[in-house]
This record gives structure tokens, C-alpha cells and sequence, in this order.
């Protein structure tokens, strides 16, 4: 009889053993999948940042002339780029880019089409009317956010989107260039925001749509 018992406690204990060796096998499986997965964002050019970050309300105007407010960026995902419509090279290429790869998402139907946004750091030039004629370039699905100064610039806090005007250009002859001649240098990067409206991973230089499209994809599996 104490055999017996001694033999189930043994049995038992075995039993103990391996569901403990079935768990930290399943855990390192995660952490390597994990990890493996991480490296093929990087690769990408994306990053996910540990803890999705909650965004501060706002509100600015879209091309139609209308109200977009934080709101707006819950209920699906989300593309965010900083630029301005005098942007002479990185602007136009990532819209390029990004339309590219709107259309290929459009094509492989495998997943939910994000909002694509391209808010303004030029506040003095780019209103509504001027970023609805540049939006419909590319593309007249995507929004076009414009508003005043002290709004975009909080809202480019946020999304870590650094920017700032040179001074005015000086011509060969030494005579200054016009006030509204001047150009912007901002952060490239792409903010993606989630369906809970929080910032939660970022798409670097340089944007290709393949790659686009290869990122987007995992970010919505992760």
C-alpha cells in the first residue's frame, strides 16, 4: 500500500516536472518568435514601442474644411506623416510611396485599409483649400490636416516630429528672397496610430510600399 503511494507521488511529481518543462518551452518559443518578429520590423524599417502611447485630444481642420479631431483616429488604424505641400523632395516621395502601397493593400484585400493623414508643419501657407489640391495628387482618399501653429506643433510633439523653418534665403546679389520663400526641415518618419487612437509604432526613412505593405501586415498580426 505505501509502495503504491510512493509510486503515484513519483508519478505525480514527473507529472509536475514535465508540465513545468511544456511551459518554459511554450515561453521560449514566444520569446524567440518574438524576437524574430521584432527583427523583421526593424528590418522593415518599423518599430513598436513597448506600451502603446495614449494621445492628448486636438482638433484641426481636414481639406473639406472640416473638424478632425483626435475622435477620428479611433475605430481603425492609422498612417501619420508630417510634410508640407512646398516640400520639394522627402513629401512627395513618401505620398508616392504611401499611395503605392494604399493600392497594393487595396489589391491583396487581407486587411482593413488605415486612414492615411499628412498634417502640415507649414501652418502660414498650407490651408484647407491648398491641401485639398495637393492631397487629390495622390490621392482622394488620404486627409490633409492643416490648423494654427501652436496646434500642429503639439500634436508633432507627440508623435516625436521635430521641424523648423530656415531663415531667409540670401540670394547671390545679397538681396533676401521673399517672406513665404523658405523651406522646413522636418522629422520623415511615419507615426502609426491604433484603433484605440494611441501611438503605437513608427515606420522610418527610407519608405518603400513594399515594405510599407510588409509592415503594416505584421503590425496587425502582432
Amino acid at each position: 500500500m505505501q509502495l503504491t503511494r510512493n509510486i503515484k507521488l513519483v508519478l505525480l511529481s514527473f507529472a509536475a516536472i514535465n508540465l513545468a518543462l511544456v511551459v518554459v518551452f511554450v515561453s521560449l518559443l514566444t520569446v524567440q518568435s518574438n524576437r524574430q518578429q521584432i527583427s523583421e520590423l526593424r528590418d522593415l524599417g518599423a518599430t513598436i514601442y513597448q506600451q502603446a502611447r495614449p494621445l492628448d485630444g486636438f482638433e484641426l481642420v481636414d481639406q473639406h474644411g472640416s473638424i478632425f479631431s483626435s475622435d477620428r483616429l479611433r475605430g481603425r488604424w492609422s498612417l501619420l506623416f508630417f510634410g508640407f505641400t512646398s516640400c520639394p523632395d522627402i513629401c512627395p516621395l513618401t505620398m508616392v510611396e504611401l499611395n503605392q502601397f494604399y493600392q497594393l493593400l487595396k489589391q491583396a484585400k487581407t486587411a482593413s485599409l488605415p486612414q492615411i493623414v499628412l498634417v502640415t508643419v507649414d501652418p502660414q501657407r498650407d490651408t484647407p483649400a491648398t491641401m485639398a489640391s495637393y492631397i487629390s495628387s495622390f490621392n482622394d482618399e488620404f486627409i490633409g490636416l492643416s490648423g494654427d501653429a501652436q496646434s500642429l506643433s503639439a500634436l508633432a510633439a507627440q508623435l516625436y516630429v521635430a521641424h523648423t523653418a530656415s531663415p531667409a534665403a540670401v540670394s547671390h546679389d545679397g538681396v533676401e528672397t521673399a517672406e513665404h520663400e523658405y523651406t522646413i526641415q522636418h522629422s520623415g518618419h511615419i507615426s502609426v496610430i491604433n484603433p484605440d487612437g494611441e501611438l503605437y509604432a513608427v515606420l522610418r526613412l527610407p519608405h518603400r510600399d513594399r515594405d510599407l505593405l510588409a509592415a503594416y501586415l505584421q503590425l496587425l498580426s502582432n
